[in-house]
């Protein structure tokens, strides 16, 4: 018998519908080390950064708490898009932000570049070459040249094969960097122990890559 096709944003709007933001197995109270990597990458607080696969992270807020004034989160589950929406603290007129549902191996289309692309935990979901392409291409689309990509995935390193019932892609440096290798140079990487809300540790590898710029003239 053939098995039933997993529909995945199902499976993430299950996770938020049934469980606290607090109770989930990625949650963070402090988002580090994606704060500070921000932080330091992007020292204009006017300058848009994108938290892609936001779901319902701290780090949205914390940005707002930190002085970032654009900023935009976008997941795949309507029900974490509706969460920061409803949960989200900040000024009106201060602070711009958008939040919006989309399928991030999917091509997608930007209103308007950003200097910093965040992602915590996607693109670790993603085995098939024409959806990682297809990301790929999202990331360079969004980004200014120049422009900042930081990007954390499960290790190899990692007991875990499995994040909410979902099978992992675990990577490596090395094989991160290859294949963004063709408009992306790293800058930085190195290896994080998150440890879940039961006690059970995580291991992470981040990576960040700076956009290529292409003098077409």
């Amino acid at each position: 018998m053939e098995e039933k096709k997993i529909d995945v944003k199902e499976v993430w709007d299950n996770a938020y519908k049934e469980s606290m933001r607090e109770e989930l197995g990625w949650y963070e109270s402090v988002p580090e080390p994606s704060l500070s990597l921000i932080k330091k990458y992007v020292p204009s607080r006017y300058k848009e950064v994108l938290d892609a696969g936001c779901g319902e992270s701290t780090l949205l807020q914390s940005l707002i708490d930190n002085g970032f004034k654009e900023l935009a989160g976008m997941d795949l589950s309507s029900e974490a898009i509706k969460f920061q929406k409803e949960n989200l603290k900040y000024i009106q007129g201060e602070t711009e932000i958008s939040l919006k549902v989309g399928d991030l191996t999917e091509k997608l289309n930007f209103e308007k570049k950003g200097t910093l692309w965040h992602d915590r935990a996607v693109f670790h979901f993603i085995f098939e070459d024409s959806l990682r392409k297809n990301y790929k291409e999202n990331v360079k689309k969004y980004l200014e040249d120049d422009g900042i990509f930081i990007l954390a995935c499960f290790s190899r390193e990692n007991e875990a094969e499995r994040c909410n019932g979902l099978l992992v892609n675990k990577q490596d440096i090395e094989d991160l960097e290859k294949f963004f290798e063709d408009s992306f140079v790293m800058i930085e990487s190195l290896k994080y122990s998150y440890t879940m809300p039961w006690g059970d540790v995580r291991k992470y590898i981040y990576c960040i890559f700076s956009k290529k710029s292409y003098n077409l003239s």
